[in-house]
């Protein structure tokens, strides 16, 4: 399967003022496919032994086995995480009642298709229900209330989610201790943390249990703060396997060598590190040709670096297609198309480029 632009750039001269313009012309986007168009990343991930999907969106729920949306997941992900519909307020919207409609439906789908699920998430400071956000809770009520969320979904699901995503988001390098002042921090205090993992893992104690954060891929004083909890974390025996890395990016702001250092470290302190939301966002201003073709560079060096590190195995792409990417709508349109899909579910060339990567 064969994708290229032909771009040719024409200087013409304007004979009234005498200057040159240049007109970028695209003459067009071309691809050679066999009868299934999509089926080359998953393949090909398989064949590398690499974990590779897409977070699910929550429309995906109401569509048919023949939508187009459900064929790309089919023909290219071995995968899939629930964008969602598995955080708590969707699990668990009143105390002791809990809705597994739609994760059974995904992992149904899953395994029918011979695909993997990550499960994101268990705790988090966003998305929970009312009455797991009280600050009046007593230390042990809500640690009762976290016990049993965790040991009732992660039971359910055991030995079918290969992996969970347990605490999500706790780092926030503008607190003096690096903490972020979660309900879960308040009430109970930083060592929630370390329960959550015990929970998690006495729960299921084959699943592969990650802390997750952004603006923590590269060298800074945010990964900072993630790999000292982390580092703790291990010299405490607390049941952690792996750090995701959520990789909301740019395309102006990506710095590999820094990220490939942080994964690094993160190995040597016996953990995984693996990409878990990734999304390459493009300026409005800048969006064209050549943006895109920067999109796909850094789609293919970051699924290089995973495919190179002895302590990374997965790369999970925040979404199928731009159409149903949270970033146009977080940024308020100043970041645009960030995934390997467009609304019309074409493939770009950043999807192009990790064929390219995983086929090498």
């Amino acid at each position: 399967m064969n994708a290229f632009f032909i771009i040719v750039e024409l200087n013409l001269l304007d004979m009234l003022i005498g200057k040159k313009i240049g007109v970028l012309v695209i003459l067009g986007m071309f691809w050679m496919s066999c009868q299934n168009s999509y089926h080359g990343l998953r393949k090909a991930a398989d064949k590398k032994g690499l974990n590779f999907g897409f977070a699910v969106h929550t429309s995906f729920f109401n569509m048919s086995a023949d939508d187009p949306y459900v064929k790309i997941l089919k023909e290219n992900a071995n995968t899939l995480v629930a964008e969602n519909i598995m955080k708590p307020v969707y699990i668990q919207p009143e105390r002791g009642v809990f809705h597994f409609e739609l994760a059974d439906q995904l992992i149904n789908f899953a395994e029918a298709n011979d695909m993997k699920v990550r499960g994101h998430c268990l705790v988090w400071h966003q998305q929970i229900p009312y009455w797991m956000n009280d600050t009046t809770l007593s230390r042990q009520e809500l640690l009762q209330i976290m016990k049993d969320h965790i040991t009732t979904v992660v039971s359910r699901y055991k030995g079918r989610i290969k992996e969970w995503d347990v605490v999500n988001e706790a780092i926030d390098v503008e607190e003096e201790d690096n903490f972020r002042k979660s309900v879960w921090y308040r009430v109970i205090g930083p060592d929630y943390i370390d329960s959550a993992f015990v929970y998690a893992h006495r729960s299921d104690p084959d699943a592969i249990l990650y802390y997750n954060d952004y603006d923590a891929e590269g060298m800074n004083e945010k990964s900072d703060a993630v790999y000292e909890l982390a580092s703790k974390l291990v010299k405490n025996n607390i049941p952690i396997h792996a750090i995701g890395l959520q990789s909301h990016f740019t395309v102006d702001q990506i710095d590999l060598d820094e990220i490939k250092q942080n994964i690094k470290r993160i190995g040597d302190l016996g953990l995984m590190a693996n990409i878990t939301e990734l999304d390459i966002g493009i300026p409005s201003n800048d969006f064209g040709p050549q943006a895109l073709e920067k999109q796909a560079h850094y789609y293919g060096a970051l699924m290089q670096m995973i495919l190179e590190s002895e302590n990374s195995n997965s790369f999970i792409v925040w979404g199928e297609h731009d159409g149903l990417s949270w970033i146009p709508g977080f940024t308020e349109g100043k970041k645009v198309a960030p995934l390997i899909f467009d609304s019309a579910l074409n493939p770009k060339p950043a999807y192009y480029r990790l064929l390219e990567v995983l086929n090498d």
